[in-house]
């Protein structure tokens, strides 16, 4: 389930032995901290929520940052969530689209915690394009929306009947 991420880095070591993997992976962890950074200055005001984060991702990374597969879902995740909170000036083409399936595809055979991108993209189309400071309100309309169907299913209920008792085979 990891073996694009092994047949890399067996070719790097190959190729430049320890040291081209160490700088593989310094490489790896500055572009996915970059990302990180991107996205906290982008969405709090505060040098201290700043720093806060970047010390939490970094304490993190650090922890398993390793010349090991995991490096590729910390950045595919920061990438992820770099592509999901992207400007949008005009609706997505197909292309766009093709080139994620592509990307979850090589991040599929690099490390099996794909499913966390997966489980993040999922929650993105469930909760839709909406400001994270707004992640709550959306929540709670979603949650309140099978509520306001029922409320109307029950205010027609003589419509209800009679709908279900003339569709019926043996009425």
């Amino acid at each position: 389930h990891e073996w694009l991420s092994q047949v890399g880095l067996a070719t790097l070591f190959d190729h430049g032995g320890s040291p081209a993997l160490w700088v593989a992976k310094l490489v790896l962890a500055l572009l996915t901290a970059a990302l990180v950074w991107r996205l906290v200055r982008r969405h709090a005001r505060s040098p201290w929520v700043w720093g806060s984060v970047m010390v939490l991702t970094l304490a993190a990374m650090a922890r398993g940052y390793a010349v090991r597969p995991q490096v590729v879902t910390y950045l595919g995740v920061a990438v992820l969530l770099a592509w999901l909170d992207r400007p949008r000036r005009a609706p997505t083409r197909w292309p766009t689209y093709a080139i994620v399936a592509a990307g979850f595809c090589l991040w599929a055979n690099a490390h099996g915690a794909v499913i966390a991108g997966i489980g993040i993209l999922g929650l993105h189309a469930v909760l839709g394009d909406e400001d994270p400071g707004h992640a709550a309100a959306s929540v709670a309309r979603y949650a309140r929306s099978p509520a306001r169907r029922a409320s109307a299913w029950s205010a027609y209920p003589s419509s209800a009947h009679s709908r279900s008792s003339s569709s019926s085979c043996c009425a």
